[in-house]
C-alpha cells in the first residue's frame, strides 16, 4: 500500500517529535532514579501520544484510500490493504 499522508504529514511529524522527546525524558527519569509510579504515568502519556499519531495516520490513509478507490480500477483493493494495516495496528 502506498503511503499518502497529504496535508497531515507536518502534524504527524510534529507529534512524533514530541513522542521522541517524551521517550528521551523517560530515559532521563530512569537515569535519575525517579519513582516507578511516576515513570509509569509518563509511559502511559507517551503511549497515548503515539496512539494519536497512529490514528492520525490511519485517518489520512482512510481518506486517501476511499478517494483512490472511487476513481481507480482497483476498486476496493486499496481499502482491503488499509484494513490489513488496521488489523496489524490493533494487534
Amino acid at each position: 500500500m502506498a503511503v499518502r499522508y497529504g496535508p497531515d504529514r507536518a502534524k504527524l511529524l510534529e507529534r512524533l517529535r514530541k513522542v521522541e522527546g517524551q521517550v528521551r525524558g523517560l530515559a532521563r527519569m530512569l537515569e535519575d532514579g525517579r519513582e516507578g509510579a511516576e515513570v509509569l504515568v509518563q509511559i502511559a502519556a507517551a503511549r497515548a501520544a503515539l496512539a494519536r499519531v497512529a490514528l492520525g495516520l490511519l485517518a489520512a490513509e482512510t481518506r486517501s484510500c476511499v478517494a483512490e478507490s472511487a476513481r481507480s480500477s482497483r476498486g476496493l483493493a486499496g481499502l482491503d490493504e488499509l484494513l490489513e494495516a488496521w488489523a496489524r495496528f490493533m494487534g
